[in-house]
């Protein structure tokens, strides 16, 4: 238990290998979480989507989902449809696991105004 009254969850170490592995860029866990959103809360992704969610162009999010494609992290149905890879399902869990931990420290330790802790 931390001096605040936590209970300390270690990280596991494997996160971090697992982004140096697939050498993801800051862009492109973005474009992956815009994939795991928009098939969250409308049921499909497709590039003109992930664009609109990013407020990017479609000429940079098409780099960057060709990158993620050769990766194997992303899937195209109809070559229309995108799909998170259960590679790319595992690294979101882990990015979501990580961005909740971390929520909870600026809030609960830092006394952060959620809606700070939600922007860093």
């Amino acid at each position: 238990m931390s001096q605040y009254g936590y209970t300390m969850i270690p990280l596991d170490k494997n996160i971090w290998k697992k982004f140096e592995e697939v050498e993801l860029t800051h862009s492109s866990v973005h474009h992956l979480m815009a994939i795991y959103d928009l098939r969250k809360t409308q049921g499909y992704a497709r590039s003109v989507d992930v664009a609109n969610y990013l407020n990017i162009s479609m000429g940079s999010t098409s780099i960057t989902l060709h990158k993620l494609e050769d990766k194997g992290l992303i899937l195209k149905e109809n070559k229309k449809f995108l799909s998170l890879s259960d590679e790319a399902h595992e690294l979101i869990n882990e990015i979501i696991s990580v961005r909740k931990a971390l929520k909870l420290f600026y809030c609960d330790v830092l006394k952060l105004p959620e809606e700070l802790a939600e922007e860093e």
